[in-house]
């Protein structure tokens, strides 16, 4: 009977703790702190620190060889500008030459998903292509370049289709920007972004660039990008966005005998397409052309 008895009381105990047990938090709960992972990667050496602020005017002291920290100082400019704007509904970084000629091309960045959550500032330390820009990487570019930022009220770029217009408008009614030469380009999530946009901004976009970017392969989606010069980049060892989807859209464009191109690079994971791209192969030149150039 006693044996019974402590089995039986084992039993509740064992039920009893079984309802009490936590449940995971689910993402819309109160509180719930789940574990995002943002395809966004700090450049390794770069100091990312919450109060960076880049000055109306940049200026910057180049630093020690194999020293990647930014240096910013009152002397030594190094020829452009690098100001933090806004829609109103749309806050944007936009580099220009400190001395801007008459119609100069317009490139957009498209930033990926985990910059949604972040600060503004951190535009230039998290995503690679800013961070280049503004370090003095890429030398004074002979364009305008806009860096716009989602906020949490967007899921992606898509939705931000009036905000990215008003945008353009804003930039052509201040410095006078060439509307033939406008172009899109952007990573990871900002990749598909590029495609959204040229799909839903017929016309806009001299050319787009989509790193690690996919849209659906639909007859509409293919008409509506026939149109538009094309440079598609992927990484074989992307594990994040499946190539596939590029190396399909791509050849069915150019099946239509569309200007569309993709450039596939060996061995290159999801992190490291953006210095690739932007730093090795052309590409920038490509988009000041308004993907003119060979």
């Amino acid at each position: 009977m006693k044996k019974l008895l402590i089995i039986t009381m084992a039993m509740f105990f064992l039920i009893l703790s079984g309802c009490h047990r936590e449940t995971p938090p689910h993402e819309d709960q109160p509180g719930a702190q789940l574990t995002r992972q943002p395809d966004y990667h700090p450049i390794p050496g770069f100091s990312e620190r919450r109060d960076h602020k880049i000055p109306a005017v940049a200026k910057r002291v180049p630093s020690a060889e194999g020293d990647q920290s930014a240096q910013i100082s009152e002397e030594d400019p190094l020829g452009f500008t690098l100001e933090l704007k806004s829609t109103g509904k749309l806050e944007y970084y936009l580099y220009a030459p400190l001395q801007p000629q008459d119609n100069l091309p317009l490139i957009i960045y498209l930033h990926g998903s985990g910059m949604r959550l972040a600060q503004t500032d951190q535009l230039l330390t998290n995503e690679a292509f800013p961070l280049y820009l503004q370090r003095g990487d890429l030398g004074e570019l002979p364009a305008c370049v806009a860096i716009p930022k989602l906020t949490e009220a967007y899921q992606d770029w898509a939705q931000a289709g009036d905000e990215i217009r008003e945008m353009i408008e804003i930039i052509h009614r201040d410095i006078g920007i060439e509307t033939d030469r406008i172009a899109l380009t952007g990573h990871s999530l900002g990749g598909s972004g590029a495609y959204q946009l040229a799909i839903s901004m017929p016309g806009n976009f001299a050319c787009i660039a989509p790193l690690s970017g996919g849209v659906a392969c639909s007859q509409a989606n293919l008409d509506a990008l026939a149109k538009t010069r094309i440079w598609s980049f992927i990484g074989s060892s992307d594990t994040v966005i499946d190539p596939d989807m590029s190396r399909q859209l791509i050849a069915a464009l150019q099946s239509m005998g569309a200007d569309a191109r993709i450039t596939e690079l060996p061995d290159a994971t999801h992190r490291d397409l953006p210095s690739l791209a932007y730093r090795q192969s052309g590409l920038l030149d490509w988009l000041i052309s308004g993907g003119q150039q060979p």
